[in-house]
C-alpha cells in the first residue's frame, strides 16, 4: 500500500515539510515532536496569505502579521541561525 505525504508544519521551527506522519520535525537542528507538527491547511487557516503549497526550508512565523511572537521559539532556545 502506497504511504500518503502531506504538508505539515512544524510549531517550533515554523517551517512546513512533506511527511506521512506528525511523530516529529524532518529538519536536523529542530527537536519538534508530536504535538509540534500540525497540518498545514491549520496554519493557512491561521494565515490566509500563505500560499497553498509552502516551500521546503523557508521559515513560516506561526502569526504572520506579527501581532504575537511565538513563545514556544523562545522557551525552547531554538534559533534561525541554528538551522540546517
Amino acid at each position: 500500500m502506497a504511504t500518503t505525504h502531506t504538508w505539515v508544519y512544524c510549531t517550533l521551527c515554523e517551517r512546513a515539510f512533506l511527511s506521512d506522519s506528525k511523530k516529529r520535525c524532518c529538519y536536523h537542528s529542530c527537536d519538534g515532536s508530536l504535538g509540534d507538527i500540525w497540518e498545514w491547511e491549520v496554519i493557512r487557516d491561521l494565515n490566509p496569505s500563505y500560499p497553498e503549497l509552502p516551500i521546503e526550508g523557508i521559515e513560516y512565523p506561526l502569526f504572520a502579521d506579527k501581532s504575537m511572537e511565538n513563545p514556544r521559539r523562545r522557551k525552547n532556545g531554538w534559533s534561525p541561525a541554528a538551522r540546517s
